[in-house]
């Protein structure tokens, strides 16, 4: 078998199968053997095999899967078919000799049984590597739940109308929000049949009692409005039987499986756009909102500090404030304010320390999240653009600890702090995959912004030349490049600029007014059409990024220590409490003394809050630890797709023989000349046709 496999000699390799009385004992003692090795290794090895022979003549065993795992993982779709087929195996394969825990009456496994050798690190694995055979190993244990009593049995029907105002909200920001996910120990659909209870989990499915009170007109009108929706579907629910998926791990992988899979056809798979959608609305989405409120507080505070001062009545006590010695208000080490520049910037003190804590808050953030990296293995996995791009920006904020007043300090904050605003549409599918194809068009814009650097600098070279003079590059010939090339302008007095000059302006407009302008509408066109078409799995990737940011900061702040609720009351009261010192500090122009330190305290007790998630430990698990699975109920497709099963041999014969005895009986008729009229005799053919053509389209 060993040899057969190294010669790559496939019709011997499935007789040499068949004659193998046990394999289970045969498999274990090639195992054992150091020297030998798994038959399907040698194949590997060696190279004479394809991958469809490898995946079509490999072993139906778990060995045979972790093997493809980590050698081939191109052979898992093609072998997991072979593994879910019809059709029985001549020979039995399974783990335990047929019917027991880990195999079938007919010698397969079976989803459930193939998962409790599957880890999440196999997953990420595979999906590192090949999102194709993620995907399919991740549907091939996703099956319908096992009912454990009659008196509960699963629904076909369920609402996915909202429940509560915050379900509505969720749903009118969101396009595709018919989906409920759970995260549960349950691996079967329970029924205590001492008590003829269920589950609490199981009501946000099988709950039929819409509120409806007779008492007046318009309590049933809104009683009506809400019955219809309620309106139930039909429904198709399933377990992934791989335990604790939701992992920091498993979102690492699928981010970082752009390059394998490009068209993002990972997020169309059923299990990983429902722990995304589960993982996002369970703690990553409290984060990014908390995230856009404190941003937007900022640019509220500033706004209003702001034009508190414009508007102040007496400027001049302002500016006495400023200067006398004996004033409460000191002057930031460094900044010049006798000559009045920075002078209202560096009277913004609240706006200023609210914004350097956040950006110190911020900056720790970041810092957990590396760590979160560092203890998932994966420490350079946090070096890339985003994450720099934010410490950046947290770098920047805290610059106003010691330069309040720097003009450049502020612009760039300023738009640090407008730019955040745009992370809400995380929440928002209806927004985000309307500006997720604006912000992506950098990355299919470098060609045509290579062709342009060089058309710019080229004419700017040009000119430099043409001109023969000591005028500087910078400020003179650059700017006139600018001017011509950018706006198309040229010189307005053609006397004082040499023939030379006029005319390789006029061919630089020409060219860059004509050619280039017309390049770059042309690929921003396309491009667009192009994000936008895949808009909507480009938006599951931002979301799963969201996800992984929080699952790695949560892999190191403490996550259990109250219940979700009384932490969101906790937060709304620290933030009533940083409302009422900021506006008395704005109205009354009293400066708080060490009210940075304050701030900063106060926002990362409220992060605290934010995080504050005892039934969901997204701490990476050990193996003794409790399992839990994904829960999916998601609308059943059309009837006509589902309500069709799959073409078997026999009825293809039977078919095959209808339409062969239809085109006999006609011919018969025909050499008969039976007394029958062309045109019934036709109908009745076509009739008889078109039924069986359609009997096959939906097969």
């Amino acid at each position: 078998l060993h040899l057969a496999h190294q010669t790559g000699s496939v019709d011997l390799i499935k007789l040499l199968y068949k004659a193998i009385p046990n394999w289970p004992e045969f498999e274990d003692s090639c195992a054992n053997d150091d020297r030998a090795g798994l038959p399907l290794e040698i194949g590997i090895h060696f190279d004479k095999m394809s991958e469809i022979e490898l995946a079509e003549t490999a072993p139906l065993t778990r060995r045979s899967l972790k093997l493809l795992i980590y050698q081939l993982p191109r052979c898992i779709p093609k072998f997991l078919q072979r593994m879910g087929a019809d059709a029985l195996n001549d020979i039995d394969l399974s783990e335990d000799g047929g019917d027991g825990e880990d195999g079938r009456e007919d010698g397969r496994m079976d989803g459930k049984s193939i998962a409790r050798f599957i880890e999440p690190e196999d997953i990420a694995r595979l999906m590192r590597e090949c999102p194709e055979a993620a995907c399919a190993l991740l549907d091939y244990c996703s099956l319908k739940p096992k009912v454990m009593s009659g008196h509960n049995p699963l629904p076909t029907r369920v609402s996915f109308a909202p429940r509560t105002w915050t379900q509505g909200l969720q749903k009118s920001l969101n396009l595709q929000n018919d989906l409920l996910v759970f995260h549960k120990e349950a691996e079967v659909w329970e029924y205590d049949t001492s008590n003829f209870t269920m589950p609490e989990w199981h009501s946000a499915i099988t709950e039929r009692k819409t509120p409806y009170n007779r008492k007046n007109h318009k309590e049933i009108v809104r009683d009506e409005r809400r019955r219809r929706r309620m309106a139930r579907r039909d429904a198709e629910i399933k377990v992934c039987h791989v335990p604790n998926l939701l992992t920091a791990e498993y979102f690492q992988a699928i981010i970082d499986a752009s390059e394998a899979d490009p068209a993002y056809a990972r997020f169309d798979n059923d299990v990983v756009r429902s722990s995304i959608h589960y993982a996002f609305w369970h703690g990553a989405c409290m984060y990014d909102v908390f995230q856009v409120a404190m941003s937007f507080w900022a640019v509220l505070i500033l706004v209003f500090e702001t034009c508190m001062l414009v508007f102040e009545e007496d400027v001049h006590v302002r500016d006495s404030r400023r200067l006398h010695p004996g004033s409460t208000w000191q002057a930031p080490k460094g900044e010049d304010l006798t000559d009045g520049g920075g002078c209202l910037l560096c009277d913004l003190h609240v706006a200023t320390s609210w914004i350097a804590a956040k950006g110190l808050v911020d900056f720790l953030m970041e810092v957990l999240q590396f760590l979160g990296c560092y203890t998932m293995g994966q420490p350079t996995s946090y070096f890339t653009l985003g994450n720099i791009f934010d410490v950046f920006r947290s770098v920047a904020q805290q610059m106003l600890f010691w330069h309040p007043g720097s003009k450049i300090v502020n612009v760039v904050v300023i738009f640090c702090l407008w730019l955040r605003l745009l992370e809400v549409f995380s929440t928002a599918e209806k927004v985000a995959r309307a500006i997720l194809p604006i912000r992506d068009l950098a990355k299919g814009l470098a060609p045509a912004l290579v062709v342009f650097s060089v058309g710019y600098f080229a004419f700017a070279h040009a000119l430099f030349a043409i001109r023969d003079s000591n005028q500087p590059v910078w400020g003179q010939v650059f700017h006139d490049s600018f001017l011509t090339l950018i706006t198309a302008s040229i010189p307005e007095d053609s006397t004082h600029v040499s023939m030379d000059e006029l005319c390789l302006c006029y061919l630089a407009v020409l060219m860059f007014s004509i050619f280039f302008l017309n390049i770059f509408i042309g690929v921003i066109g396309e491009l667009y059409e192009s994000e936008k078409g895949r808009s909507g799995l480009t938006f599951q990737e931002l979301r799963a990024q969201s996800v992984l940011s929080f699952q790695l900061r949560a892999q190191i702040l403490p996550s259990a220590l109250c219940n979700a609720t009384l932490a969101q009351v906790m937060a709304s009261i620290i933030f009533c409490i940083i409302v009422g010192i900021q506006l008395f500090c704005v109205v009354t122009r009293w400066r708080l003394p060490h009210c940075e330190m304050i701030f900063t305290f106060l926002q990362l007790a409220m992060i605290v809050c934010v995080f504050q998630r005892p039934d969901e430990d997204w701490r990476s698990r050990d193996k003794g630890s409790v399992n839990k699975y994904l829960w999916i109920c998601k609308p059943a497709p059309d009837g006509d797709e589902e309500a069709v099963s799959p073409l078997t041999l026999q009825e293809v014969g039977e078919l095959l023989r209808e339409l062969s005895l239809g085109n006999c009986e006609d011919n018969a008729a025909c050499d008969n000349k039976t007394t029958l009229p062309a045109a019934p005799m036709m109908k009745k053919r076509n009739d008889r046709w078109e039924v069986s053509r359609q009997k096959l389209r939906e097969r």
